[in-house]
């Protein structure tokens, strides 16, 4: 092998390895942009991903298709960008599912991770309850077009609400009994949510 020809493959590999690297930065950005709004506001996420993120991921398809049909596949570099853009819509979009399919429960961990010895101080400080109620306070509330959801936040001694399933493992004054999930943040404290 010349010289020249080593030099013109480092000069090819060059530029791959940076090619390669967009759709990492591009998982980086849609993450830090993304999570805080899925966390935050689940509402305000929700419209803006139908109405921003999804049309401007659709708009960026379109033109990527546009681009590869314009350009062809003319030289390896053009190729590798493809490929490479073509992941950055695949990664950026995956990003954004998951976020919004999963974005309740990042936000319940998130605060509870942050604010859990406040919310168990604010409980344990009300007096206790009558005929072995549960101790509790709203959590969170979202949704949208009479799908309306309430979460609380409960502490049960006996934890009992370890093995609910759809029944009423334990009386929470003014809570309506009938159907809820229960997820566990830790042992005796509870997210109970109420469609």
């Amino acid at each position: 092998m010349t010289s020249a020809e080593s030099v013109n493959k480092q000069t090819l590999s060059a530029p791959n390895t940076a090619v390669w690297r967009i759709p990492l930065y591009a998982i980086f950005v849609a993450v830090a942009v993304l999570l805080p709004l899925d966390v935050g506001w689940p509402d305000f996420s929700f419209l803006l991903n139908l109405f921003v993120v999804a049309p401007l991921l659709l708009l960026a398809t379109a033109v990527f298709l546009i681009y590869v049909l314009v350009q062809g596949m003319r030289s390896r570099l053009n190729r590798t960008l493809a490929l490479s853009l073509l992941s950055t819509l695949i990664a950026v979009s995956g990003v954004a599912v998951f976020l919004e399919f999963h974005s309740q429960a990042i936000r319940d961990d998130g605060r509870w991770l942050i604010w859990s010895r406040e919310y168990k101080a604010q409980i344990l400080a009300q007096p206790n309850p009558p005929n072995g109620h549960l101790k509790y306070i709203a959590w969170d509330s979202w949704g949208m077009f009479a799908q309306d959801f309430d979460e609380f936040l409960v502490f049960d001694p006996t934890d009992s609400l370890a093995t609910a399933h759809g029944t009423n493992p334990g009386v929470i004054d003014g809570l309506p009994p009938d159907q809820f999930a229960v997820r566990r943040l830790e042992s005796f404290w509870y997210l109970i949510t109420y469609p």
